[in-house]
């Protein structure tokens, strides 16, 4: 899996056949995605319009996300385990601690 940031950024994944295959850009606005569905459900089965993320992908997501309301109050990040990482384009944002924290939480099926 390869990201090109930058104007066009996007996720692509090379497989082992050689062919390539991209996922789109996870800078997409909210409703570039709503508009993309549209489009998909207006042309059918049939159609040519692409998903950023297709059903199989958006149920748990969506699951998750509804399950975190549910949870309690939305918190924000201490502002000292915030770090930013200077890039070609747009600045790399990550919480120290975050990923270890959520691999966590998953393997002990909660959340954190």
């Amino acid at each position: 899996m390869e990201y090109a940031a930058g104007h066009r950024a996007a996720f692509w994944v090379h497989f082992q056949d050689g062919s390539w295959r991209s996922f789109g850009s996870p800078d997409l606005q909210d409703m570039t995605k709503l508009w993309q569905s549209v489009e998909a459900a207006r042309q059918g089965a049939g159609g040519r319009q692409r998903l950023a993320l297709g059903i199989e992908g958006a149920v748990p997501q969506v699951a998750c996300i509804e399950a975190m309301h549910r949870y309690g109050e939305i918190k924000t990040f201490p502002p000292e385990r915030i770090r930013t990482q200077e890039q070609v384009g747009e600045p790399l944002i990550w919480v120290e601690g975050l990923a270890e924290t959520l691999e966590k939480a998953y393997r002990e099926n909660r959340l954190p």
